[in-house]
């Protein structure tokens, strides 16, 4: 008997969630008449169909690799994906390339079905065709709140918003900005004080004993004040009175689901001035935006280069998690010597965290060095590689699955010669039929155990002897030195230790697989260190 898995979503929370329980039911349905087996059912409720990062869909589709069943059943294809790139892949290239169908429930289409591709295909059109209107209509509506002096969305801080006195939908008033007073008193403190000359550092250190949250306290993000925060506030032209409304175009990454922006051109901007809502006076604006002209002319506008440090981007705080980064440097006979601090705390302050801390880079690239190559030198590790390396070669099943595709194609050339011969017989059809299908079958599995193309083995030795002019290297080339590190430490964790006054370091290597064996073959990573 055949099997199916079923699949629905409905796109925010505020559709009726019923509607998740109404597509299953119709989809289950469909495979009751049909008989087919329903042996899964997944579902995604107010996530949007406009990305394929669905807990339910990746679900759907990992459950297929597997084979777990024969088909897809979706209500219509718009629960799958609105957008016409998202649906042709995941049916024809996600789904297909396994050997399992997608049913849309409504038409009684299949994705296998003579003339399936151009009738999904116009279904997705529609589908993402109204997806674009949606998004033309909701930005019209938007700039019309923006040029009426409503608010546009988001959160920022030193305001909040109230409904609109007199709405001309009262089940839908339009939301109407307000200052904040008790966060406006500190947005001023800010700008007064860093007009005045104070340095980023200062300020925040003043702003870890006020009560109010920092903007962006909210679920989603770490309460606490930042430099980062301070910076862009102080380029906030809203708290000068001027709302300036379609300065980025937010899109969604089409596999992760995450939000990114691109710059608008500054003639697509829509500017509101708004005097009344303005916190800080046109004087000590002007003062600050002078400030922001002058550091950058001092320093230049330099773009971002490649670190010139070899663990930058693998150090870890082992108090809060966060990187380390560089935090200070001095220049002693033409030697600059660097040390790495916890940046959550350099750029929050001590009330983010407690690790004051601070490792001089010429150690801790010795120390890390070290202790990896004591890690590789030991006598396991070359059994340990020689034992992943028998583990590989036994899993490949290609030679036996080729056997088998090649002992199908005759069964059915004899059935089909058989055929030929005595005429047509529904016996015979329904044979060749049942030998085409495990024949179909036998070919998708070949094609999912194909053997990955052979690398060479690198042997321990080697590793070692790379990793011998490393010191040299990160010196001379810290870029070229970081990569070859990352290819065999996912990570270095500095914990300080209060009684011994030193630094644990704990390196988090990547599976030795991917380095000495030639692929990564998903081993769990190992760990060695020592103090520093």
């Amino acid at each position: 008997m055949k099997t199916a898995a079923l699949y629905a979503r409905f796109s925010t929370d505020k559709q009726d969630a019923r509607s998740i329980d109404d597509q299953i039911r119709r989809c289950r349905a469909f495979a009751e008449a049909r008989a087919l087996a329903v042996v899964a059912v997944h579902q995604d409720a107010a996530l949007s169909g406009a990305s394929t990062a669905r807990p339910g869909l990746q679900a759907v589709l990992r459950e297929a690799k597997r084979r777990a069943f024969d088909a897809v059943i979706v209500d219509d294809l718009s629960r799958l994906s609105r957008d016409l790139g998202h649906t042709w892949n995941i049916i024809f290239s996600d789904l297909a390339s396994v050997g399992v169908r997608v049913i849309d429930a409504t038409t009684g289409m299949a994705s296998d079905a003579a003339g399936a591709r151009l009738t999904f295909g116009a279904l997705a059109l529609v589908n993402d065709t109204f997806l674009q209107l949606v998004k033309t209509e909701t930005h019209r509506g938007l700039e019309g709140r923006a040029l009426g002096g409503f608010w546009t969305g988001g959160s920022c801080y030193g305001y909040r918003t109230v409904p609109e006195p007199t709405p001309q939908d009262p089940a839908h008033p339009r939301a109407v900005p307000v200052i904040e007073a008790d966060e406006a008193e500190v947005v001023r403190g800010i700008f007064a004080r860093y007009a005045k000359g104070d340095t980023l550092g200062s300020i925040l250190a003043w702003l870890s004993g006020q009560t109010a949250p920092a903007d962006g306290a909210t679920k989603k993000k770490a309460p606490g004040w930042s430099k980062s925060l301070l910076f862009s506030m102080l380029r906030n032209e809203r708290y000068a009175g001027q709302f300036v409304w379609n300065r980025r175009k937010w899109t969604k990454d089409p596999t992760t689901g995450k939000r990114r922006y691109v710059e608008r051109p500054e003639a697509e901007w829509v500017r509101v001035e708004r005097p009344e809502l303005a916190i800080v006076d046109r004087e000590t604006w002007a003062q600050v935006q002078a400030r922001h002209a002058r550091t950058a002319q001092d320093h230049g506008e330099r773009k971002r280069s490649t670190s010139p440090h070899m663990l930058s981007g693998l150090l870890r705080c082992g108090v809060c998690g966060g990187a380390l980064s560089i935090v200070s440097q001095r220049k002693k006979g033409g030697v600059v010597y660097s040390q790495f601090g916890c940046s959550v705390r350099h750029s929050r302050g001590p009330g983010a965290c407690a690790n004051a801390t601070t490792t001089s880079e010429l150690g801790l690239n010795a120390a890390v060095l070290s202790a990896l190559r004591t890690h590789l030198a030991s006598p396991d590790i070359e059994r340990w590689v020689a034992e992943v390396l028998a583990e590989r070669a036994a899993e490949s099943h290609a030679p036996d699955l080729a056997a088998e595709v090649r002992a199908a194609e005759v069964r059915a050339e004899k059935v089909a010669d058989a055929l030929a011969r005595i005429g047509f017989s529904d016996t015979l059809a329904r044979r060749l039929q049942n030998e085409e299908a495990k024949l179909r079958e036998l070919r998708a599995q070949l094609t999912r155990a194909a053997p990955a193309p052979k690398r060479p083995a690198v042997s321990v030795r080697q590793v070692l002897a790379a990793l011998e002019g490393l010191d040299d290297l990160a010196k001379r080339h810290p870029a070229q030195a970081r990569a070859g590190l990352q290819s065999v430490v996912e990570s270095v964790t500095l914990t300080p230790e209060a009684e011994s006054g030193r630094v644990r370091a704990t390196l988090q290597l990547k599976s030795e697989t991917a380095t000495l064996v030639g692929g990564r073959l998903g081993a769990e990573s190992t760990g060695c260190g020592g103090r520093i």
